[in-house]
This record gives C-alpha cells, structure tokens and sequence, in this order.
C-alpha cells in the first residue's frame, strides 16, 4: 500500500542564520511525492519569509520578540492546524513547546547544529535548559541528530546515546555563474588583498579575534582588506573596536547579505575565528568557491580542514597565531592556491547537500514507519 506523502513541520528561531541557509538549500531537494514541508520562524524577516513560500507547503512567523506570549499560542494553533506526521526542529525554543503541544500526536526530530554554550555553562540558565532540554528529549522520544561527531560526542552528556545520531551538513554543488562579478563591482581595489568571514556578529564568531590578527596584518602588509558579512548585536562594538585598533579605514561591515556569494568570489582568502562551531557551514562554502581558509580548531571544523592541506588550523583565543597563518597566506601565493583546490575538491567529493537530504528522508521514513509497525 503506498505511503501518503510524510507531514513536517521545521520549526526554528531565528530567521537569518546558518540553520536557514541549510534549509533554503535541502528543501526543494527532497522527493515531492513523498513529504511536504512546512516552517514555523519564531522571529520574522519579510525577505526569508518570501524565499521559503516559493519551496514549502506553507511559511509562518510568530514575532516571539514582539509578544512571547501571543507567539507561543499562535504556535499550538499552527501545529494543531498542520497536524504534522513529524516535527523537526532546529533551536530549543521551538522543540520544547512544539513537542509539548504535539505530545503524542506527532514524531519529533531535533537537530543540534551547534556546541551551544548550554550544555557545559555552570550558570543557572545554562543548567536549567539542560534540564528542561534533557528531558523533554527522554519523555518525548525525540530522535536527535548531530552535525558533527563533535557535536555528538557533548549532546551524550546528557542525554542517551541509543537516540543520538550523526548527519553532517551539506552544500548545494553546482556550477556558479561568477564570470562577471569583479573586485571593483564591490567597490573593492584590484590589488588589494581581500580577507572575508561570513556569520552573525555575536560573541561566538570571535571577530574581536579577528579584528586584532587583523591589527597585526595591517602594521606589516597595508595592502589588505578584511570584509565581516552579516548583522547581530556586537556590531557597534566591533566597529568601535576597529576605530580603536587603528583599522576601521581598512574593515567593511557589509551588514546581513542575502546573497554573499559575490563577496567570497573577489577575496583571496576566508578567515574563521569562531570559539565554538558544530559544522562550520561558512567554511564549507568558502571551500567550495575555491577560497584558501585559515579556521580555529574547534567543534566540527577540524572534518572539513584537514591543516596544512585543506586549509590552515589555529588554535580559537589566539590573534597572535590567527596572524601569522594571515601572513602566511598573503605572502605565499602558490599555497593560497594549492589549499584552495584541494579544499573545494574535498568539498566537492563528501559534503554534497543531496547526501544530507538523503539521509533526512530515511530518517523520516524510519520513523513513521516503525511507528506504524511497517
């Protein structure tokens, strides 16, 4: 007897972020005639509301800043109105209530897509979420997927290790058309070193580490400039921080970029100085456009970098030795290009989004299938 098409439901906190960029990408890849998909964004953003209407079933946001309150109860009407078959979430607001809601009535998937802080942090907000987050997965019988061995490795702290499994990220692999996009389409000097990073401007992407290396660049090599794509709460700080190092003239703050692809196209290299990472999603784009990458040693990173061949590593807190790997790049064009190609063939070969996806339909189909005793 054929299946009727798997119900999800995605539910996810914050609109702009790595985790969204990885399902604009998965969703138009999997099977139409076997699952629909819909998404629930606590926080709303009319751009990503527009893509995401274009590749699922329906799209929601509940403003959760604006009214905590109004947003969790529009969240049971919309999980009770799609009576998801699974729910999948991606942050730990959405799975706590969501599966709360749901009870019995649907199977729940959560992805940890990041070492978030929570899990190792003494603080009593940190512990309490443990707890809450403990045991709703328990309760729930949650099957919970990891982006990386890492990642897999801290979630079994607390919590069994018969429900954790592993599904690293992917990357959509196609030819980009990049023929026409040049350094001084973006404003930028043709003779300049380019540096880029991409990522939200929060503590965890470590940019007043970078903003320092960066200093110390600058005071051998003035023919550089460093690109930060993205938006978050430490922008005014950073900036500030720029003035006071002596580098604002050299630093671009582009804000949140829908499309930053052109910036990784003109620039030589990517930098990473995150403190914790659970894939490093950016980084395996960088990859992938062929750009040399220097990363911290960190979480998940270390599966994409193989150092010294597929990129550099450094060691995360460290703008003295983040500097010295810039410098050694700039300096040694050969190797920028070596670490580039075979960074983007390392890509290429296992981080294909089509393997991620594949995974995901299993696991879908797993779950409405033992729960239906199939």
């Amino acid at each position: 007897m054929k299946m009727p098409p798997i119900n999800v439901v995605h539910g996810v906190h914050w609109p702009r972020s790595g985790i969204v960029s990885l399902l604009k990408n998965m969703l138009p890849l999997f099977d139409s005639k076997k699952f629909v998909h819909h998404v629930i964004f606590f926080e709303h953003d009319e751009q990503t509301m527009e893509n995401f209407s274009k590749i699922c079933e329906s799209v929601h946001s509940l403003f959760f800043s604006s009214s905590k309150l109004k947003a969790i109860v529009k969240y049971y009407k919309l999980l009770q109105q799609i009576s998801p078959d699974i729910l999948h979430t991606h942050s730990f607001q959405p799975g706590l209530w969501g599966r709360r809601f749901l009870r019995t009535k649907a199977k729940f998937i959560c992805t940890i897509h990041n070492m978030y802080p929570y899990f190792t942090s003494s603080d009593l907000k940190s512990l309490i979420k443990r707890i809450l987050e403990s045991y709703s997965i328990r309760y729930h019988k949650v099957t919970v997927v990891c982006v990386s061995d890492e990642v897999k490795k801290l979630v079994e702290t607390i919590i069994p290790k018969c429900c954790v499994k592993v599904i690293q990220n992917g990357i959509a692999i196609g030819n980009w058309n990049t023929h026409n996009i040049k350094k001084d389409t973006l404003n930028l000097k043709g003779s300049q070193i380019i540096l880029v990073t991409l990522g939200r401007l929060d503590y965890q992407k470590g940019y007043d580490i970078l903003l320092k290396a960066f200093a110390k660049v600058t005071a051998q090599i003035s023919n550089t400039r460093l690109i930060i794509i993205g938006d978050g709460n430490e922008r005014k700080r950073l900036e500030k921080m720029a003035i006071k190092l002596g580098i604002a003239e050299e630093v671009t703050f582009t804000g949140y970029q829908s499309n930053p692809f052109p910036y990784l196209v003109v620039s030589d290299i990517y930098v990473c100085s995150s403190r914790y990472e659970g894939f490093g999603l950016s980084i395996a784009e960088a990859m992938l456009f062929g750009l040399p990458v220097i990363a911290t040693r960190i979480g998940g990173i270390p599966s994409l970098i193989q150092n010294g061949e597929t990129g550099l590593l450094v060691a995360p807190e460290n703008p003295e030795k983040l500097a010295d790997s810039i410098l050694r790049l700039i300096k040694d064009e050969n190797l920028r290009h070596k670490i580039g190609q075979k960074g983007k063939l390392f890509i290429q070969k296992h981080f294909d989004i089509k393997k991620t996806v594949k995974k995901y339909e299993e696991t879908y189909i797993d779950l409405i299938s033992n729960s239906k005793g199939i």
